[in-house]
């Protein structure tokens, strides 16, 4: 926090300065080492302040920031050791991949599961239609699966897969792996869907 005060405190300066003008490259510097502040510093700091303020309501609640991308996973993303120590240490579940292999060999795996949910659910589309996906009647947290309409309690969690249809990405991994499994087998697909711990 300090650090971030004091970066606040030199720019201002700086522009009570009017001799030195800060160059749009500087003010892009300056947002970067800011973000890294933030990201670095106040953030994980936050989280242990309000992870024993959690704890009583509900033992699994983390405060987590992540970046929002949906670039496929690289062998650089996966979690090593010290990760998974990490997690132990903080009392946190170790983060898990979702991976749908296709029966030409096609491997699926977002940095989220939920986006891998997407993409499968797409490919899905192409192969069968829209229309024998939702014959099969699936449901998840009392909303159909494939919808053509947004729930105003889990518009969040519903994401688009294209012509105005959106699926259901709300759930443990597990519980997409089922969906998954279900769809890949009462439809032929000849999926192979994997939770990676």
């Amino acid at each position: 926090m300090k650090n971030l005060e004091q970066l606040r405190e030199s720019i201002r300066i700086l522009e009570e300065m009017k001799s030195i003008s800060l160059t749009p490259e500087t003010l892009k510097a300056v947002d970067e080492l800011k973000e890294r502040i933030i990201r670095d510093g106040i953030l994980p700091a936050l989280s242990e302040q309000v992870a024993p303020l959690l704890k009583p309501i509900q033992p699994e609640s983390v405060l987590v920031s992540e970046p929002n991308t949906n670039e496929e996973i690289s062998a650089d993303d996966t979690p090593s050791d010290s990760d998974e120590q990490t997690s132990k240490k903080h009392g946190r579940s170790t983060k898990t991949q979702l991976r749908v292999t296709l029966n030409d060999g096609t491997i699926i795996q977002q940095r989220k599961a939920c986006d891998t949910v997407v993409k499968a659910i797409q490919k899905a589309v192409a192969a069968v239609g829209i229309d024998e996906i939702r014959k099969l009647g699936l449901v998840q947290n009392s909303v159909s699966y494939i919808s053509d309409m947004l729930d105003d309690f889990y518009s969040t969690s519903q994401k688009p897969i294209g012509n105005g249809w959106y699926v259901m990405t709300h759930g443990s991994n597990d519980q997409k792996k089922e969906k998954l499994d279900i769809i890949s087998r009462e439809l032929k697909l000849g999926w192979k869907v994997e939770v990676l711990r």
